[in-house]
């Protein structure tokens, strides 16, 4: 794929070396496919991070509802049916998960474009793949967020797809594992 530089005349002019350092801000050039693809990466990580803290607000809002339903003391029902208890914990858990994971793709740690990473990867291999896992993260966030939403959808598969999630998001490191320790 050309870069931008490359539609430019002559190797030396000094349109082209101006140009060239305009375009290297905090050392990163931001016509490159290799800086496209990171902030790609950064940009899907962000929405995914959006999506979870509405999933997590609405999962959050569906749990009092629920608790002051069937978790609530009344006259004929003083204690609440253990059942219910473990279901309510298992939706304090999910809330719970559904944070921590959210701070950890939030926080995810991107490979810097450094010479010294240059001669231990191929960042042309590497980040397609990474925008792919992060597409795939980004499909189960949609898909919790969206379970989150349904009120027809039960206790129980909250936890699936947390876990599908999580699944996601392994998948992810795995990728960057692959090319370099994070």
């Amino acid at each position: 794929m050309p870069e931008f530089l490359d539609y430019l005349p002559g190797k030396d002019s000094a349109l082209r070396g101006f140009l060239s350092s305009l375009s290297m801000g905090f050392g990163y050039d931001a016509y490159s496919t290799s800086s496209r693809f990171r902030n790609d990466d950064q940009i899907v990580r962000n929405r995914a991070s959006e999506l979870l803290a509405h999933a997590r607000s609405q999962l959050r809002e569906r749990a009092l509802q629920w608790k002051s339903l069937y978790l609530s003391c009344t006259p004929e029902h003083p204690v609440p049916s253990p059942e219910r208890i473990t279901q309510g914990k298992a939706m304090d858990q999910s809330i719970a998960q559904l944070e921590a994971l959210d701070t950890k793709i939030r926080s995810a740690a991107l490979p810097q474009d450094s010479a010294a990473w240059k001669m231990h990867r191929d960042s042309r291999a590497f980040l397609p793949q990474l925008l792919e896992a992060d597409g795939l993260l980004l499909q189960s966030v949609s898909k919790l967020q969206s379970a989150c939403s349904d009120p027809a959808t039960p206790v129980s598969d909250f936890s699936a797809a947390v876990q599908e999630v999580e699944s996601s998001w392994k998948h992810r490191q795995s990728v960057i594992s692959g090319f370099f320790t994070i």
